[in-house]
């Protein structure tokens, strides 16, 4: 194997709308990257293939068929609610604060939701889900973990353990994220470094503990762009002195992603695709443009 065809190894790509293109061919020739991220464009979009049901199920064993041809894994953030990039016919997962308040009703049903939801993944060959959020909800939580954390600690505990097992008892990997915990933050890395209002003692403590606990039954970590107050630098996922000072908390023997370096603005204009080779990754995410990843690997 050549250097080019080892750097391209480490690279996830976003793709969207699950439509094999001839573009999209011509780039996995020259750029052979060991696997694809699936997003999709917004509902009003004519390129989100969901509206129709059966031609979104055609399209999607269509796309997969191509890319197990092509590359190692499909992954998708199917975590459920507002995150969900199998709709269609694929089971439509409420989001995790719907299923914890579920789940003290009725703990069975929200296992077999979760359990139907991975066998659909599975029999579709996305093998990769980029879920469940281990992030702890806090009042002063921004948004964008929301309704996507199970809630306190030890809903998150007991929420997260359940998801797991249910996917990587069905074939699918599951990714625990946002490590070392998004929860404690009013800021979004999708638009800025998440800058948390805890310390670092107090989220090792209380939020990162939460992945060392849950590790076991998970095949992936992936790390947030967080920072700290009164720090400057670069965010968590590309900071490896940062990183040093968490590596004793990640669980050993994981498969380590980014999250996407891409797109998110926390990290965008840092060529973080460069500084996280200096970091112990398996795999980078660059969920831009393939024009983008195309540069970002060059």
């Amino acid at each position: 194997m050549s250097k080019f065809q080892r750097s391209s190894s480490l690279f996830v790509v976003g793709v969207k709308d699950f439509r094999w293109t001839p573009e999209l061919a011509s780039f996995l020739k020259s750029f052979p990257v060991s696997g694809l991220a699936m997003f999709n464009s917004p509902f009003d979009s004519p390129d989100n293939i969901w509206a129709d049901k059966a031609a979104a199920l055609e399209a999607v064993h269509h796309f997969m068929s191509k890319a197990s041809e092509n590359v190692r894994f499909v992954a998708a953030d199917q975590e459920g609610g507002r995150v969900r990039r199998l709709r269609g016919n694929f089971v439509p997962l409420p989001s995790a604060h719907i299923m914890a308040e579920n789940s003290r009703r009725d703990l069975s049903r929200v296992r077999r939701i979760y359990e139907v939801a991975a066998i659909q993944m599975k029999l579709s060959n996305v093998r990769v889900n980029f879920a469940p959020v281990c992030d702890i909800r806090y009042p002063d939580s921004n948004i964008v973990v929301g309704d996507r954390s199970f809630g306190a600690a030890d809903d998150v505990r007991r929420m997260a353990k359940l998801f797991c097992q249910a996917f990587e008892n069905n074939g699918v990997h599951t990714t625990l994220k946002h490590f070392p915990g998004h929860g404690p933050s009013k800021l979004d890395s999708h638009e800025r470094k998440a800058v948390l209002f805890k310390s670092k003692r107090e989220l090792m403590k209380e939020d990162t503990i939460l992945f060392s606990q849950l590790a076991e039954g998970a095949s992936a970590i992936m790390t947030a762009h967080i920072g700290f107050e009164g720090e400057e630098g670069l965010p968590f996922s590309i900071n490896a002195n940062l990183f040093n000072d968490f590596k004793d908390h990640l669980p050993p023997n994981k498969i380590l992603f980014t999250d996407d370096v891409q797109s998110m603005k926390a990290v965008a204009d840092l060529k973080p695709w460069v500084e996280a080779m200096k970091l112990p990754y398996d795999f980078v995410l660059l969920c831009g443009t393939l024009d983008q990843a195309a540069s970002s690997i060059e």
